[in-house]
Parts: structure tokens; sequence; C-alpha cells
């Protein structure tokens, strides 16, 4: 099986090969990538509308207490109660934890319950989370009855999710974890608003989070960049920019294209290609599988020596590396498109071979097709000297 990557890569890759003949290979090739192309855009479709109905679902089950039914996001992860009740929302770009909890008016003391909620988060892992994520799981159980190859696990390695930004250790003791909720409860800001319900009320705890906090999330994947980062010949302060500037850490970052995890695997391009790389044969990776960390670094660095691959032809390591950073964003083609107004990495890297890195870099910046691309090009090689340390 030839080994193909994203649908960007595809274009580039296939636009390279030597111009097809009559012969039985030529045609067998031409027909093989065809239906891998059908297959490849017939499974995402299904990932996308089975992502698209489950949205609609959850979020009519959220607007029936809250107004404004907010979700988890890329940096900010969000979770409801089973009777949807409470809501815990920690904003790892912003650096707040928020507890707010549905009560009725009358409810005057409601300290062991602020109590309890902080605890709880404070001792939560990835695990458990997903184990109370109605939507992914929902998701998930869709995805393996429609689509024969995918990707799960059952095994989910736990990871704290605010536990050593709280507690300054990711396995404290039960007095560190006491000492944790009373410093966030008496330092936290308590309010009250108004609820869907007339007879109900919201109240909100507001705590920042410490400002060394952010550094400890990056500390506690150091094994997993330091392992793939050896493995697929990458630089590590590459793998730490690129996961900051994706998820902030936040180890169950999603988005709805969809999107999953530390290093915001999409499963129609990166997972497909990470997949190929890693186990040989292209799959697509549920949720559960790209919220375990260890994973997700090793599908994000896969998903990035992929695309050195088809950035080989470029001979400066620096415009490289600014073209594989502006690619893991919007693909090969988008990058190619910058020098030469069309996909065709080749005949791209002709041009980028005759530059200065600089050049490259202000050539990104003016003429990659979308703005999102451009500033995270700056966003990722800014951090990158920051995690050079």
């Amino acid at each position: 099986m030839v080994f193909y990557a994203s649908s960007s890569c595809l274009a580039d890759e296939f636009s390279s090969q030597p111009a097809p003949g009559a012969s039985e290979y030529s045609t067998g090739y031409t027909n093989e990538f065809d239906q891998y192309k059908k297959q490849v855009a017939n499974e995402f479709e299904t990932y996308k509308n089975i992502v698209n109905e489950e949205f609609s679902r959850y979020k009519k089950e959220i607007t029936k207490n809250w107004s404004d039914g907010q979700m988890a996001g890329k940096k900010r992860w969000v979770e409801y109660s089973a009777d949807f009740k409470t809501r815990k929302i920690v904003d790892f770009e912003k650096g707040t934890i928020e507890i707010q909890m549905i009560r009725k008016k009358k409810d005057k003391h409601l300290d062991n319950d602020l109590i309890h909620n902080l605890k709880d988060l404070v001792t939560e892992t990835n695990r458990t989370a997903f184990s109370r994520d109605t939507f992914s799981k929902r998701v998930e159980e869709r995805l393996v009855s429609a689509v024969a190859d995918v990707k799960r696990t059952d095994s989910m390695a736990e990871a704290p999710i605010v536990t050593e930004m709280m507690t300054g250790t990711v396995n404290p003791t039960e007095k560190q974890v006491d000492q944790a909720v009373n410093d966030m409860k008496k330092n936290g800001v308590v309010s009250e608003s108004a609820a869907k319900a007339d007879d109900e009320k919201i109240v909100t705890i507001v705590i920042n989070i410490p400002n060394e906090a952010l550094q400890k999330k990056a500390l506690q994947q150091m094994d997993h960049v330091k392992k793939y980062s050896v493995e697929r010949q990458l630089d590590p302060s590459l793998v730490y920019a690129i996961m900051h500037t994706e998820s902030a850490f936040n180890p169950l970052a999603k988005s709805y294209v969809p999107a999953y995890g530390l290093m915001q695997i999409v499963p129609r391009s990166a997972g497909k290609d990470a997949s190929k790389y890693v186990f040989g044969k292209s799959m697509l990776l549920a949720p559960s599988f790209l919220y375990d960390c260890e994973n997700n670094v090793k599908m994000g660095t896969a998903y990035l020596k992929v695309l050195s691959r088809y950035l080989k032809a470029v001979k400066n390591e620096e415009s490289r590396t600014y073209c594989a950073i502006a690619a893991y964003n919007t693909g090969t083609g988008n990058v190619a498109r910058a020098f030469i107004g069309k996909v065709g990495m080749s005949d791209a890297a002709v041009v980028i071979n005759k530059m200065k890195p600089q050049e490259v870099f202000d050539t990104l910046l003016k003429k990659l097709p979308h703005e999102e691309t451009r500033n995270y090009l700056v966003r990722v090689t800014d951090r990158m000297k920051h995690y050079e340390y």
C-alpha cells in the first residue's frame, strides 16, 4: 500500500508522481488512489455527521438549565453533572476555574456542596472526566457501530486535570488536597445570578489558577514529548510549542471540527496520516484514544513526521520548520500556494530553496490563505524559543 497523507498532502504527492502510462500498474495505482479517497471522504463524513447530531442533542440538554449553553473547547474544559445542575469550567488559557451550581433560591448554606465540587475537581483525572463526558461517549459508541476501522482504548492512562496546578504535585496527599480546596474557597470570588427557573439561582465561585501552573502542565508531558521527539527525530521545543498553541495543555481539548486532545488531532487528516505511520493502516481515532495523553503526543508527533517527509525537498532546516508549523494547521497544499499559487510541494520547494529562512517566514505571513494560520505560525515560533529552555 502506498503511504497516503492528508487531503492537501495527497494532492501534492499525487501531482508529483510521473505521468501515468497505460500499464496495468498505473491503472491499479489510480484505482486504488481513487478508492482510498472515496473511503476517507465517506468515513469522515459519517464521523462529522455523528458529531453534529450529538452536538445538537447535547446542546439541547444543556440549555434546559443553562441559558448560555457553554460547551468544552480547545482551551476550556467544561463538565456538567449528570442532572445538568452543576458545571465546572477550567480555562487553561485565561487561568481561571469556575464552579457553578443551580440551586433553589431558598437554599442558604451551600458550603458543603461547594467544597465537595472543589475537591472532586482537584482530584479528577482525564479517565474519570471521559467516563462523565456524555457527548464524547455517545459519539464514540455511534462511530464504532458505523465505521470498520476505529482505534479506541479501554485503558486510558490516568492524568490529572488540575491537580498539580492547584496542589503543586501530581500525587497529593489527602491533607494537600484539603489545603488546596480551602485555599480555593478562601481566595475565590462567590456570586449569585438568576437561573432559568424562577425559583432557582446560580451560585458561582471563580478562582484564579497560579501563574506558574501552566508550566506544571507542560512538565507533566515531558516524558512523552522527549520519548516521541527522539523517536521521530523532532525538535522537542516544536512539539511543546504546538501543544501549547493548540490546547494550552488541556488534556480534554476538543473542537467540533472534530479535533481532540493535547495536539488537537483531526481524524480526517492528522489522525488518518498518523495512524498509517504508526499502525500501518489508516484508522479513525476515537475520542477515548486521543484523550490518553501519551497516545495524543504519539499521534501528533507522527503527523509532524509525515509532514516532514512531504517537506523533505526544502533544504534549509529553519525554512522547513516554518513550513511544517504552517502545514500542521492548514496542510501542505496551502503552504505550497503561498509560494507558487497552487498545490505541489516539489515545485514550491524550488522557490523556497532560493530564499533565506526569514524570507520564507515573511512570505508565509503575507501569503498564507488563512489569517488563523498566519497567527498560528507567529505564536508557535515565539513559543519555541521559550521551550528551548
